[in-house]
């Protein structure tokens, strides 16, 4: 892999890590996300996690905006949420890539 230059690198994409890696690159932070899997999302994508219970109000810009992609797939924004997590790969994805993000799947990161 050639010389790239990030502010941040990201270990891991699960829902911490792409959250973090998006907020970084909203900021303006250049940003490379490192995850194993084949996508964003961690086991609420890879796991098969269709639902969530709570309530994201007032858990921030992210998760509101991830709540609001899951509309366009039919998901209500109230209430207990059922989805594909097919779909939810899908807003990881598009908020990533839309937030300037450069995620490298199928990578681990061995050490600092």
């Amino acid at each position: 892999m050639k010389d790239l230059d990030y502010d941040i690198i990201v270990a891991g994409g699960g829902t911490a890590g792409s959250a973090a890696a998006i907020a970084a690159a909203r900021r303006g932070r250049r940003v490379l996300l490192v995850e194993e899997q084949n996508c964003l999302g961690g086991t609420s994508t890879s796991g098969g996690v269709g639902e969530w219970f709570a309530s994201l109000e007032g858990m921030g810009n992210i998760f509101e905006a991830i709540a609001r992609e899951l509309g366009h797939f039919g998901v209500p924004d109230r209430g207990p949420r059922f989805f594909n997590p097919e779909h939810l790969k899908a807003a990881w994805q598009f908020m990533a890539e839309k937030a300037g993000v450069h995620v490298l799947f199928h990578a681990s990161v061995c050490g600092v």
